[in-house]
This record gives C-alpha cells, sequence and structure tokens, in this order.
C-alpha cells in the first residue's frame, strides 16, 4: 500500500478513536483502544506474528 494511503488512514483512525463515544463503545466491547503510528502498528504486528508462531509450533500445530 502506498505510503501515503497509510498515513491518511492512520491519521483518520488515530481521530476516530479519539472520540470519546467511540473509545467509550469500543472499551465497552472488550477492545484496549490505544493509537499508535503505522510503523508502531507494523511491529505489533510483526511482534505478535513471531510470537504465536512459537506457540503453535510448540503446540505442535501445523502451519496453515
Amino acid at each position: 500500500m502506498a505510503p501515503a494511503v497509510v498515513a491518511k488512514l492512520n491519521e483518520n483512525l488515530n481521530e476516530i478513536i479519539a472520540d470519546e463515544k467511540v473509545r467509550e463503545r469500543l472499551v465497552a466491547a472488550g477492545v484496549v483502544v490505544k493509537g499508535s503510528t503505522a510503523e508502531e502498528f507494523g511491529r505489533l504486528l510483526t511482534d505478535e506474528s513471531e510470537r504465536w508462531n512459537t506457540v503453535r509450533e510448540a503446540a505442535g500445530i501445523a502451519r496453515q
């Protein structure tokens, strides 16, 4: 995805979750609301993928 598109989506999403009513609904649904940069979100996805891949391997579950 083009960096400009990623930046605009990130900006818009951070604006949306800054709205108190939106935050309240997300929290009520069990969501941890935390804004970030696109780079931080990318690192989170990479870290979580590695984490759960380790769990999958330890459990002997084949990659699908």
